[in-house]
């Protein structure tokens, strides 16, 4: 065993750094909240490489008094905190006196500053935790801080910070958050000699709101402004038809300092649970005011988690205001996705019986159709074919997810392999299966010979027999020039990962380009989305494929599925002559069985079990 031995001072520092700077952003974090918290009234930050290789940040806050330059860098001296008790009501957002030791272990590091009353300003050198130099400087009043060649002595660590755009990307959010949070406060911010974000200070939420994003967020923004008990709640919630791809336009702040409340976000993204696409998140900027007491905000040293004393008190405040300005606006009702949702009948006495009653279907609510398949289905578009066995989908008018559940075991209609190949075989189809027609324009019957219906999801159908056309690039061998193009704008981040990817997008015949910082031109299409194409359609694509996969997990395949599943959704067959011709154009193919995304094209259903059902 190993002799236990004591750190050297270094080696602690440097761990300790570790857990406060781990990014380019977590030190543009540290030294803004410095500066808000020396009163500034105009931050400016610059950086280069996404700020691996420099970071300048410029405030006009009230400096450093010449006595105390000797102590800025040291670990655990602070203006902020006299004593422990002090942190339960502290309204700064730095208390530790850690910050700027941190930054100077993991970096060369220049602080230049001078308070109103000096004549003169005054600089201090590190180097990797090391003290270098300190004398007097031509400096304006307040705070400069100069980061240089971050994690340089730590190589191990800076191998493991993401790309330039990606850090970039990082430091450009957390600005915004800065900016929409302190709407008093000038923010700017340049990357690479570029500025990229730039606020006046107004004051006012809905004008930094718009500076930080755009006109048509800011203008579609419902106020809350309420008070109960000593807690406050104001801000703005998007309406049902302002929501975004990306994770930064949903900001909660408490007491003003910016803070990350996953149970808070997931309360308020699963009211809009029915009423916004699925794959969207909403808009919200939300400020929250407590006593000081009421909060515990020392419990992790990025500080931006809060412990509150009564969180089901502020949980049912939040959501309360929340559902209550999202009825005054709009006529529907609020469905959260964690309610439940009834399907069983409510009938038992012991525990047995509840365990029965998950196989014994017998009152189904807030559905329409029910949908009995057979023993199994094949699902998913790549190397491996598997199956799943007895499930049942529900299909339902509105955008909620209903749980799957299995039905009992002689419930089941046993349909061998050998035997789907012999249905589906194109020389006997359609003569041992009597075309019925189109039912809710969803749906094509046919009755078997064997007395058995098959129901054909069409929309399915259709997405199968695009994604088939794609992924063998039948249909993609032309390009059609649009008369306009389209201009889109995204967030950087997204405008990154579709730079990565888009030779994908050229493959499939796409004439698109990127355009300054956040535009996407589209000059040309894919020559069989002529008749479909739309902004929406785009839209849908971009955020589909690259809202929830890292940009290296994008693949040819998985943009066709979704192409062709989005495309789908603008395409409406009502003819049984379109019908047929996709079907013998699938017949033989691999994966016939389901959908690109593996739901289920056919159901079965028995006369046995259609007579159950009606009866």
């Amino acid at each position: 065993m190993k002799k236990i031995i004591e750190l050297d001072k270094k080696t602690i520092e440097n761990i300790a750094a570790g857990e406060i700077i781990n990014r380019p952003g977590s030190v543009v974090k540290e030294l803004v909240e410095n500066s808000i918290d020396a009163g500034a009234t105009d931050i400016v930050v610059e950086i280069i490489n996404g700020g691996k290789d420099y970071i300048r940040v410029t405030d006009n806050g009230e400096g450093i008094d010449k006595d105390d330059m000797d102590d800025v860098f040291k670990k655990h001296y602070t203006s902020k905190l006299t004593k422990f008790e002090d942190i339960f009501d502290i309204s700064t957002r730095g208390f530790r006196g850690e910050a700027l030791n941190s930054i100077e272990n993991v970096s060369q590091t220049i602080l230049t500053t001078r308070t109103e009353f000096d004549k003169v300003g005054r600089y201090i050198k590190y180097e990797f935790g090391s003290y270098v130099e300190k004398g007097e400087s031509v400096a304006n009043k307040g705070t400069t801080v100069e980061v240089f060649n971050l994690f340089q002595n730590m190589p191990v660590r800076r191998n493991f910070l993401a790309s330039d755009k990606t850090e970039e990307n990082n430091v450009i959010s957390l600005m915004e958050t800065f900016a929409v949070g302190y709407k008093g406060i000038a923010f700017r911010l340049i990357s690479n000699k570029k500025t990229v974000l730039n606020t006046s200070g107004s004051n006012l939420l809905k004008n930094a709101i718009l500076e930080v994003y755009d006109l048509a967020l800011a203008s579609n923004l419902i106020e809350i402004n309420n008070t109960l008990n000593d807690y406050k709640l104001y801000g703005y919630i998007g309406n049902i038809s302002n929501y975004s791809i990306s994770n930064n336009k949903q900001k909660i702040y408490v007491n003003d300092r910016i803070s990350d409340i996953k149970e808070l976000d997931n309360q308020i993204q699963s009211m809009y649970y029915n009423l916004i696409p699925k794959s969207r998140k909403p808009v919200y900027f939300l400020f929250l005011e407590t006593p000081g007491s009421a909060i515990d905000i020392n419990v992790h040293p990025s500080k931006k988690y809060v412990r509150f004393n009564d969180f089901e008190f502020v949980k049912n405040f939040v959501r309360n205001e929340v559902g209550k300005r999202l009825k005054e606006n709009k006529n529907f009702n609020i469905v959260e996705k964690d309610d439940s949702i009834s399907f069983l009948e409510e009938s038992s006495n012991n525990e047995k019986d509840d365990e029965d009653n998950l196989y014994n279907v017998k009152r189904i609510e807030q559905s329409k159709d029910i949908k009995d398949i057979s023993n199994y289905y094949e699902v998913s578009d790549n190397d491996l074919d598997y199956y799943i066995e007895n499930e049942v989908s529900i299909n339902t008018d509105y955008q909620i997810e209903i749980p799957e559940f299995f039905i009992k075991e002689e419930f089941k209609i046993t349909t061998q392999k050998n035997n789907i190949d012999e249905i589906f075989s194109k020389g006997t189809f359609w003569k041992e299966n009597k075309s019925l027609g189109i039912l809710f324009n969803k749906y094509y019957i046919l009755e078997n010979k064997d007395k058995m219906l098959i129901v054909v999801d069409i929309k399915r159908l259709y997405e199968r027999y695009l994604y088939n056309l794609l992924s063998y690039k039948k249909e993609i061998e032309s390009t059609q020039i649009l008369l306009e193009p389209f201009i889109f704008k995204f967030d950087n981040y997204i405008i990154e990962k579709f730079e990565k990817n888009i030779e994908l997008f050229r493959e499939l015949n796409f004439d698109c380009t990127i355009f300054g910082e956040d535009t996407i031109i589209v000059r040309g299409i894919p020559t069989f989305l002529s008749d479909k194409f739309s902004e929406n359609l785009f839209n849908d694509i971009m955020y589909d494929v690259l809202s929830y996969k890292s940009s290296e997990d994008l693949k040819f395949e998985s943009l066709v599925r979704s192409i062709s599943i989005i495309a789908s959704n603008a395409t409406t067959i009502y003819d049984e002559f379109t019908i047929k011709n996709i079907l013998n154009d699938l017949f033989g193919s691999k994966n016939m069985m389901s959908s690109p995304n593996g739901m289920p094209i056919f159901t079965f259903i028995s006369e046995k079990k259609f007579e159950e059902l009606i009866n």
